[in-house]
């Protein structure tokens, strides 16, 4: 199909997996995601605003980032770096995520969803 199949595609793509849940209180997931034709493993690191991750975050081996009992002071970039020791002459990717913690967990309930119809 006349591509250089010498050269690979890669995208890395960082994004949450559901941008209404971003309330205090609640875990906020994080997925940074490998698009392309590289090898696996591919090693993922994660920063905040330029420095390492609090210790309520969760990293898993496959780019999962998850933020427990998410807090206003968790609002920031993360950013992930993806780098793949199979494929050294791909050099590192990266992609960026502004998250921002809003408001308080009990007033998630009513942004959205009809919240409590029938009551006098």
């Amino acid at each position: 199909n006349g591509q250089d199949s010498g050269r690979s595609y890669i995208a890395v793509h960082f994004a949450s997996s559901d941008e209404r849940s971003h309330q205090v209180g609640r875990d906020i997931n994080l997925q940074c995601a490998v698009q392309g034709s590289i090898e696996r493993p591919y090693e993922f690191t994660f920063t905040k605003d330029g420095r390492p991750l609090e210790n309520n975050v969760e990293v898993h081996p496959n780019g999962l980032l998850i933020i427990r009992n998410a807090q206003a002071g968790d609002s920031g970039r993360y950013r992930c770096e993806v780098n793949f020791p199979r494929a050294p002459h791909a050099g590192a990717q990266e992609s960026s995520y502004d998250l921002r913690v809003e408001g308080s967990y009990s007033s998630a309930e009513s942004s959205g969803q009809g919240y409590q119809y029938g009551t006098a």
